[in-house]
């Protein structure tokens, strides 16, 4: 197998004897190893988007919250938008 790093920072693993596909002119051989550890997710750093997507509130909440808001009832809907607030805050995107 060889190793590659495409351009758009894809990785992708093919057969010794494939190397003309879409971006081999500019990507990146890696060896096993590089290829192994860019692979996995607990070695690569967290980045905010990460960091939101584990703290939001379930959208199953955001059913229940809009379906009560649709009854008359607007407390859940505001209840979700600060706890999605509350995780935007913790969790700002970079400048």
């Amino acid at each position: 197998m060889k190793f590659y790093q495409l351009s758009n920072g894809e990785l992708l693993a093919a057969p010794e004897h494939i190397n003309n596909f879409e971006g081999a002119s500019q990507a990146r051989i890696l060896s096993q190893e590089e290829f192994e550890k860019l692979s996995d997710p607990k070695l690569q750093p967290s980045t905010y988007v990460d960091m939101r997507r584990s703290a939001y509130p379930l959208l199953e909440q955001l059913a229940d919250a809009l379906w009560h808001s649709r009854q008359g009832n607007p407390g859940p809907l505001k209840q979700y938008d600060a706890a999605c607030r509350a995780v935007k805050e913790k969790y700002p995107k970079p400048e």
